[in-house]
């Protein structure tokens, strides 16, 4: 929403308040370029502020708090996927923990298997096919978050010839669609 506050003013003050001993109009232009400056800073600071809606600064003091080195150049989403990881990590090293952490990196559902005996977790991503976005800073948040004893292996899901075959579309058909191999690896119709 764009406020004019010159307008607002001119709205909100008595008949002729504006106006000089003279009768010459004040400029109130100033004092409403102003408040239009002091209500741009507010709004992004209420947007900057806010994980899930902070675009440049927030996010900053955020990965400085954090100590996330590797934001450079990363897509805005990455990097608020990495810091809400890093405040879901802050509980002990559970499945649920790992659950919830990869599942806001990734925006997909896993599962999570803990193999006790053998002391390592397997992270399947069930809710993204191929290899979800930002996989290495989501191995960097959960390796902080795991016990470092703990391994964790990844397995991820990729068309199978079934599903190849179920799609019942030619050669020139899948050539049509233009698809790189990774993203052809991970098509869902």
């Amino acid at each position: 929403m764009s406020t004019n506050y010159k307008d607002i003013i001119k709205s909100e003050l008595p008949d002729g308040m504006y106006f000089d001993s003279e009768g010459n109009e004040v400029d109130i232009t100033a004092m409403g370029t102003q408040f239009d400056k002091v209500q741009a800073d507010v709004n992004k600071l209420e947007k900057e502020i806010i994980v899930v809606t902070a675009e440049d600064e927030g996010l900053k003091r955020e990965e400085e708090a954090f100590d996330i080195g590797f934001s450079d150049g990363k897509k805005v989403d990455l990097r608020r996927s990495a810091i809400i990881g890093r405040y879901r990590s802050d509980d002990l090293s559970t499945v649920q923990l790992v659950t919830s952490i990869a599942e806001a990196f990734t925006n997909g559902e896993v599962e999570v298997t803990e193999h006790f005996e053998d002391t390592y977790l397997t992270i399947k991503f069930v809710g993204t096919m191929g290899v979800p976005e930002g996989l290495e800073d989501l191995k960097v948040i959960l390796r902080e978050a795991v016990l470092a004893h703990v391994g964790i292996e990844y397995e991820f899901i990729f068309m199978t010839w079934d599903q190849f075959d179920g799609y019942n579309k030619t050669w020139d058909m899948w050539d049509a669609l233009n698809l790189t191999w990774d993203e052809f690896e991970a098509y869902k119709e």
